[in-house]
């Protein structure tokens, strides 16, 4: 039969259905579909179905594939939590394998340049592969509460010392520098009872984006300063770097870029900021930032109330 004989069959399904052609463009989806793609049909009909799925559902999307009559049925529903974080665990060991054999084959005295250059590319492809499900596996337990936190008392400014020295050669290759205030205030007390884990997912993620996005030759300021409450406020403060006013209120969205932020770094996941955000609250803290032309761009970090 026609695939038109089928559609009020699928018109009448509960399930999400969504039918493409076979270069993955849609052409017919069910109420159930616009319902959980929250997108009126006029939007999506004729779309690739990877473009209607990516942003902010995606991660939360399971997608069974069957072919009728020549055309391709994706039935569509809300993963459950649990497979979701199975699917994220069962990609990184293939990732990694595919880093060791590349970074084997590397090795090989009897590549060409050429060659040589083509391996360094898919190595950088698939590292990025593995810092995004890496990435979405942070933010799968951060917002499900199921990430095991083992709070003690931490001593930060090693935890930052020891982060700086892997961070050190990616600033000096922008001939960055990079200026260190920690102050004495934190003399007597210096290790504030958090998650260091946690810590450390937010510092590198904050010093990562000031390193990635201010400009050659700029100065990085790290300080750590009380409040008037007596907590530790962590600031990273990077110069020339702007983030636009119609850019600020989505700068800790999930999946949300800047197009600024997309020429600079163009393979970025948009998700840095996101967990940091989750991290620090987690972790009995929170992040705010400042930007203008005059000051640039400072990221704020409440490390953590002082009863937490």
């Amino acid at each position: 039969m026609p695939l038109k004989s089928y559609e009020q069959f699928l018109e009448g399904s509960n399930d999400a259905l969504i039918i493409v052609d076979r270069d993955n463009v849609i052409i017919f989806l069910n109420k159930a579909a616009i319902q959980l793609l929250n997108q009126p049909e006029k939007f999506v009909l004729g779309q690739n179905l990877l473009d209607v799925l990516c942003g902010e559902c995606a991660p939360f999307i399971r997608v069974a594939t069957h072919f009728i009559d020549g055309a391709i049925v994706n039935i569509v529903s809300r993963d459950s939590q649990n497979n979701f974080s199975v699917v994220i665990h069962q990609l990184k060991a293939p990732l990694a394998a595919l880093k060791w054999t590349i970074e084997d084959i590397l090795e090989d005295d009897y590549l060409n340049a050429h060659q040589k250059e083509q391996l360094n590319d898919l190595y950088k492809t698939n590292q990025f592969l593995i810092n995004l499900v890496n990435d979405l596996l942070s933010v799968y337990k951060l917002e499900t509460g199921t990430l095991k936190l083992n709070r003690a008392p931490t001593d930060i400014i090693k935890v930052m010392n020891d982060i700086l020295k892997i961070f050190k050669p990616l600033a000096d290759k922008k001939q960055q520098n990079i200026i260190i205030d920690f102050g004495n205030q934190y003399i007597g007390f210096r290790n504030p009872n958090i998650d260091q884990s946690l810590f450390t997912m937010v510092f590198q993620n904050l010093l990562d984006n000031a390193i990635s996005y201010a400009p050659e030759s700029a100065k990085i300021t790290i300080s750590l300063l009380p409040d008037k409450q007596n907590n530790m406020i962590l600031s990273i403060h990077n110069e020339g770097s702007i983030i636009s006013e119609e850019d600020k209120p989505k700068i800790f969205s999930r999946f949300y870029r800047a197009d600024a932020a997309k020429k600079i770094k163009p393979n970025g996941s948009g998700l840095g900021l996101y967990i940091a955000k989750l991290a620090a609250e987690a972790n009995g803290g929170r992040i705010w930032f400042e930007s203008s032309v005059e000051s640039g761009t400072i990221f704020n970090l409440l490390v953590s109330e002082i009863n937490n």
